[in-house]
């Protein structure tokens, strides 16, 4: 379950959700998260421009939450990816 804060209710768009997922992570009080998207090809297929926005969203949070001020220290969040068909193979680093 995504830490939200404030909770999202009513007509969300992505800027929203960013929004709340960022400020539901720094009520957390961890320095790491890592977030799993699981079953991520239902997106996919339902509606690739969404998926891609909803990507997005999410790599931009990652890549700024650690450099924030108005986060209260340092916190990396590192999301994955997971699913099944040809866009989802195994990554190793």
């Amino acid at each position: 379950m995504l830490p939200l804060d404030p909770p999202l209710s009513g007509n969300v768009n992505w800027d929203v959700f960013s929004d709340s997922l960022w400020g539901g992570i720094d009520q957390l009080g961890l320095k790491q998260i890592a977030i799993v998207w699981r079953r991520a090809e239902n997106m996919v297929q339902a509606d690739l421009l969404e998926f891609l926005l909803a990507f997005d969203c999410l790599k931009n949070m990652a890549s700024t939450i650690d450099h924030s001020r108005e986060v209260k220290f340092t916190i990396k969040v590192l999301p994955f990816l997971t699913g099944e068909g040809t866009s989802f193979k195994p990554f190793w680093f």
